[in-house]
């Protein structure tokens, strides 16, 4: 069974949310990270694409993860539609979504250029602390 790991976004602080967050994106990583590779990465064979917004860390985010395809960028400042409110609030789902759909397509571009098709495809952010074992079998 071939697993594809999306994961979109920015790390979030230790504290807040939104754009109100605080702590290092780093320490948020340095926590995250061996509960992915524990509970997830080592139980099954899993390849993981990255989208971030987290230029900072990037350098330890893949050389941790080892993502076949992934992308830091700058954060967008999107243009939002008249008819929406503008908020950072409503800028933060622009950003997330637009994340998802890029980390997406990244596996979607190796499925394609490889011909085959991933047989579970988990998405995911990036600063969760997984406690128990995924087993996608």
């Amino acid at each position: 069974m071939r697993v594809a790991l999306c994961l979109y976004g920015t790390i979030g602080g230790t504290t807040g949310k939104s754009g109100n967050k605080i702590g290092s994106q780093l320490d948020v990583f340095q926590h995250a990270f061996p509960h992915y590779e524990k509970f997830i990465l080592n139980k099954n064979n899993v390849d993981v694409f990255i989208h971030s917004w987290d230029l900072n860390i990037e350098e330890e985010v893949i050389s941790n993860y080892k993502p076949k395809i992934s992308k830091f960028e700058k954060q967008i400042v999107f243009d939002i539609p008249e008819n929406i409110e503008k908020s950072q609030r409503v800028q933060n789902h622009f950003s997330r979504w637009y994340s998802c759909k890029e980390v997406i397509s990244y596996k979607r571009k190796l499925e394609e250029e490889n011909k085959f098709k991933y047989d579970f495809v988990m998405l995911s952010r990036q600063d969760l602390a997984w406690q128990r074992d995924l087993i996608f079998s």
